[in-house]
């Protein structure tokens, strides 16, 4: 990870309004349903981001629960495309992202989580091997309109015990996300992803909300991404699970690049 730019100035309010507007427009242009056949994702985009020391994470989220056998399209769900580095903790992360009521605020039983999904790290230093951790998410409610009837920005962020990751001379205490729309969850015609929208999004809220805080943005979206290449770049309907409808109902949309955020 190396950055060559300086802090990412303050977005201001009626802009990130008017983005989140625009985006939402974007999102229910995509077609609500995939076509008769989709591909499915490669095994090359669903890979190993070495960090230094030899630790190291997958590029995707997963529904999987054995480390060795995640590297099939039924049990990958969206591309990692966040990284929280310095010192990270992941409820200090949750709680200023849901400030403004850009996201609702972690807890317990909440009703603003989502379904649970996996992502395995190797720790060499303590040579523990892949170790399982899960996390539900948080979504944006007070935005969008969630449910079968509007679209919801749903994250996820993934650190050992629901602290932080692991740790690195170069990126010192980290974590990582991922992040994607829901669309009409809940109806026969659901579909989830647009994670490029969906980052572009968490990556103003998180420098506006962040900024109090010393936070540093790094886009990993755009024409000229300064975030971190993850090798996990993928666009289109992907196989395998469907809706209500028998329609695939994920579509996946990544550049390969991750967004930065750095916490002093």
């Amino acid at each position: 990870m190396s950055h060559t730019n300086g802090k990412v100035a303050r977005p201001r309010f009626a802009a990130l309004i008017t983005a989140v507007s625009m985006m939402m427009f974007t999102v229910a242009a995509i077609a609500t349903h995939s076509p008769a056949s989709a591909s499915q994702v490669p095994p090359s985009s669903y890979g190993f981001a070495g960090v230094g020391g030899g630790d190291g994470f997958y590029t995707w989220d997963n529904i999987c629960g054995s480390p060795g056998y995640c590297n099939s399209p039924y049990l990958v769900d969206n591309p990692v495309d966040t990284i929280y580095f310095n010192n990270a903790s992941v409820s200090f992360i949750k709680n200023v992202l849901s400030q403004h009521s850009y996201f609702c605020a972690p807890g317990f039983g909440t009703s603003c989580g989502g379904g649970y999904e996996n992502q395995f790290y190797y720790n060499r230093t303590t040579g523990s091997g892949l170790q399982v951790n899960a996390d539900g998410g948080q979504k944006d409610c007070q935005v969008a309109t969630c449910g079968p009837n509007g679209y919801d920005l749903h994250y996820r962020l993934y650190g050992a015990n629901g602290y932080r990751l692991g740790y690195d001379p170069g990126w010192g205490f980290y974590a990582i996300g991922s992040i994607h729309y829901d669309v009409y969850e809940g109806s026969s015609g659901q579909w989830f992803g647009a994670n490029e929208q969906a980052e572009n999004y968490l990556g103003q809220v998180a420098a506006y909300n962040g900024y109090p805080y010393g936070w540093y943005l790094y886009p990993g979206t755009g024409s000229s991404p300064n975030g971190t290449g993850l090798g996990n770049s993928f666009s289109g309907w992907a196989c395998c699970e469907t809706n209500g409808n028998g329609y695939y109902d994920h579509y996946l949309d990544s550049n390969g690049v991750a967004t930065d955020l750095y916490l002093p």
